[in-house]
């Protein structure tokens, strides 16, 4: 019997594949963030994303936060080590009523 029939291939933690040709949000680990559409991506959470746009902030003055700019970058290679997280960009939850809530009559 050979060993490698013993070992099933591991399910990866994050999985990415559903989120292929879809909008996703890039938070990288320097607070960086950007939009695109996720064209691939491998084992090492190295992303390549097309149509991709950064969120710019200015917080150097705090007093008088400035709204967001985009600045368009277009195709870009993400390294994994330097990803803090994705999400869908559609991913939003609308709750039409609180379906916690008690009512009291």
């Amino acid at each position: 019997m050979s060993s490698a029939g013993i070992y099933k291939k591991k399910a990866s933690l994050l999985s990415l594949e559903k989120y292929v040709g879809k909008g996703v949000v890039i938070h990288g680990v320097d607070g960086r963030v950007v939009h695109g559409i996720l064209k691939g991506f491998d084992s090492n959470l190295n992303l390549v994303l097309a149509n991709t746009m950064e969120v710019i902030r200015d917080l150097t003055g705090a007093e008088h936060p400035t709204a967001p700019q985009e600045r368009r970058i277009g195709p870009v290679v993400i390294r994994g080590a330097a990803v803090s997280s994705v999400e869908a960009r559609d991913s939003r939850v609308h709750l039409t009523s609180n379906p916690f809530s008690v009512s009291e009559t």
